[in-house]
């Protein structure tokens, strides 16, 4: 019954090579919304290059024939678990969501990365197994080598499916007698010698190494920004004026779209190598990015150094959202639903949390508040555990600060931000900060 999980291991350079392409195109690139919303069709009729289309779907095909022989072996064999849904739903079709070959631990990208998991497995044990039994009976040490599963090619691989049949007949002797037909017989010790010859002598293990893609939210959390505080510092926010002329420039929010992603590309880079704060942006975009051409704000590259990163961040990242909130669209995408939880008004029987709330604002700094609450959505909320939803938002905020090393609430704060405010209503929050600041 596992016959079908060998004879599928042939199809592992096509998958692995699909994963690595993705990974060279999306990561820290993509949000998992687009990833959602863009189909195979969609990326193929993207492709002008006819070869480059062929070459796809050639790679797709290897994913939909090994996937058709272990599917039903996934839950047990496989190491990385695969959700029921993916395994009765997933039609490895043109209207399928590019986020299924996407190659991560979570989500519809798991498929692919279990399915590698499950034959790489597969092919080592299968050479683990021969060479013990080849051990017993020739008494001869099998000299292990391994392959990264990135390098491995066909003829790394048993790869026998087609060439099977052709071997065995070539030791089969045929022989007539009279009245008795047909004889056939079988030189079993060639046959043998000819099979481990063909399929297991000189073959690797392989070495599994599979690219994980984090979508452009992932990158935010509080640890990729304490990297970046420790590593590139000190970070110093960007003045007033500066943060309004980098903002005027970007006029579109396509431009201020296409500005974010290249901050957000250079920020992980900097949380995980570092660099001196007094660099100039301009120059590390251009000799350590080689993108300097496509960054979209001149503004930008003329004031930052990298100890301004994460205020170029935060500049960027708030009015793109005050702008989706102002237009009555969601600001904080992929976010679990448990925390876009809506404020309470005074009509509902419960607590006027709105009217606290803006008899607070009244005494604040409201573009420090909105950049801290913020800051503490995108990289702490995004990540916090949904059981924790009802605790207070002002202590949890205070402990991310205290954590993290950043200045504490001024202590009007502390006193007079409504404590009924659950982490929750963070995003209804931040949004009710955004109006009453507009209006």
């Amino acid at each position: 019954k596992e016959e079908p999980i060998l004879r599928a291991t042939q199809y592992i350079p096509g998958i692995v090579q699909l994963q690595q392409q993705f990974y060279d195109l999306y990561h820290r690139r993509l949000d998992k919304t687009e990833a959602a919303q863009i189909t195979v069709g969609d990326f193929v009729r993207g492709l002008k290059i006819e070869h480059k289309k062929r070459l796809f779907c050639k790679k797709m095909n290897c994913v939909k024939t090994a996937w058709t022989l272990v599917k039903d072996k996934l839950p047990e064999y496989a190491r990385v678990h695969v959700p029921p849904k993916y395994l009765q739903k997933t039609t490895w079709d043109d209207s399928l969501p590019l986020s299924y070959l996407i190659p991560t631990l979570t989500g519809p990208g798991v498929c692919t990365v279990a399915l590698v998991d499950l034959l790489v497995g597969a092919h080592n044990d299968f050479m683990e197994k021969c060479h013990s039994e080849l051990k017993k009976k020739q008494k001869t040490e099998w000299r292990k080598h391994k392959i990264p599963v990135s390098h491995i090619q066909q003829c790394h691989l048993l790869d026998y499916e087609h060439h099977l049949l052709s071997i065995v007949l070539s030791h089969c002797h045929y022989s007539l007698h009279h009245g008795k037909g047909q004889d056939v017989t079988y030189d079993y010790p060639a046959l043998e010698k000819h099979l481990v010859d063909r399929f297991i002598h000189g073959k690797p293990l392989i070495q599994l190494e599979i690219p994980q893609v984090l979508y452009r939210k992932d990158v935010y959390s509080a640890m990729t920004f304490a990297n970046i505080r420790k590593k590139v510092k000190p970070q110093v926010k960007l003045s007033d004026r500066e943060q309004k002329d980098i903002n005027n420039e970007l006029r579109t929010p396509q431009d201020l779209r296409d500005c974010l992603d290249d901050v957000e590309i250079i920020i992980g880079f900097l949380s995980s190598g570092g660099g001196d704060a007094n660099i100039e942006l301009r120059k590390y975009v251009k000799r350590a990015l080689k993108m300097e051409d496509r960054f979209k704000s001149k503004k930008a590259l003329e004031y930052c150094h990298l100890g301004h990163i994460l205020s170029l961040w935060e500049t960027l990242s708030v009015q793109m959202s005050r702008n989706l909130t102002l237009a009555k669209q969601e600001p904080f995408d992929s976010l679990n639903k448990i925390f876009l939880q809506p404020l309470q008004t005074k009509d509902e029987g419960g607590e006027d949390q709105i009217g606290e709330l803006n008899s607070f604002l009244r005494g604040i700094d409201l573009s420090l508040f909105l950049n801290l609450l913020y800051e503490f959505i995108e990289t702490t909320v995004r990540h916090f555990d949904p059981q924790n939803k009802d605790w207070p938002l002002l202590d949890t905020l205070e402990a991310h600060l205290d954590q993290n090393g950043l200045d504490s609430l001024h202590p009007d704060i502390a006193k007079t931000f409504p404590v009924s405010i659950t982490v929750s209503q963070a995003v209804a929050t931040w949004k009710a900060v955004v109006f009453y600041q507009q209006n």
